[in-house]
């Protein structure tokens, strides 16, 4: 298998979110264990994901001594020009998966979701969206990451049809507002959950599908579907990688 062989595992809507920026420049990081040779196999992701896939990755490679992967990471402002790289191959999102890479096989192995985070007395009984627009006198936060095409975060509300505080909207703040809402000083945070545990004395709100906005972590196989990349597709969907899904916060 040679260097242009390359499995490719990313969020899709989340190389949209762009949590690194759009940067022209590219970073690519080699992670441990090391591949098995100079042909070694190279999962590729974005910034974003670098510890849950990484973590699969390594996972991955205790178990599975041929065929071993390394992580690269690259900023999805390079994305495109990586997919035509003979080394590098990038996914950039549904569309430009068909466009760029004809014949890739491609699927799904987790998703992110939108939850509302409460303290466990939830003495204003939040239940639902309601609770974040600007007219129902409740102290919140909508917290989400920075993208080229503006706050997920944000969209599940407009989806809901519910308009918030502009100036309860930010980007990157789920870690101050969850330790706020242990503390009692808002009474509801609203943000993905992948990423961001709840504290003591913070407890989640499922958001049904119908309202979310579902991102899901996808992947696509390049450049083959046998031996160890056969072998590594079958592991995203295993016990293993769901662990590790969920201790991140995703779900499976």
């Amino acid at each position: 298998m040679t260097r242009k062989t390359l499995v490719v595992g990313v969020v899709v809507a989340a190389l949209m979110l762009g949590a690194c920026g759009s940067d022209k420049k590219g970073t690519t990081t080699g992670s441990t264990p090391k591949p098995a040779g100079k042909g070694g196999l190279v999962v590729a992701t974005v910034p974003s994901l670098k510890t849950v896939v990484t973590s699969i990755v390594t996972a991955y490679n205790k178990t599975h001594p041929r065929g071993q992967f390394r992580v690269v990471i690259e900023n999805p402002g390079v994305m495109k020009k990586a997919v035509l790289k003979p080394a590098a191959q990038i996914a950039i999102d549904g569309n430009a998966l068909k466009v760029l890479v004809k014949g890739a096989k491609k699927g799904s192995f987790g998703r992110n979701v939108a939850v509302i985070a409460v303290s466990t007395t939830n003495p204003h009984h939040v239940t639902d969206l309601k609770a974040f627009a600007a007219t129902s006198g409740l102290k919140t936060k909508v917290c989400g990451a920075k993208s080229i095409v503006g706050n997920f975060t944000a969209f599940v509300l407009s989806k809901a049809k519910i308009k918030p505080d502009p100036s309860t909207v930010a980007f990157d703040c789920e870690a101050k507002a969850l330790a706020d809402v242990a503390a009692n000083k808002l009474d509801a945070v609203l943000m993905y959950r992948a990423g961001h545990p709840a504290p003591s004395g913070v407890k989640l709100i499922t958001i049904p599908n119908a309202q979310n906005i579902l991102i899901p972590i996808s992947y696509a196989v390049i450049g083959g579907t046998t031996g160890p990349l056969s072998v590594f597709e079958k592991y995203l969907s295993s016990p293993g990688t769901h662990a590790i899904l969920t201790h991140a916060g995703y779900l499976p």
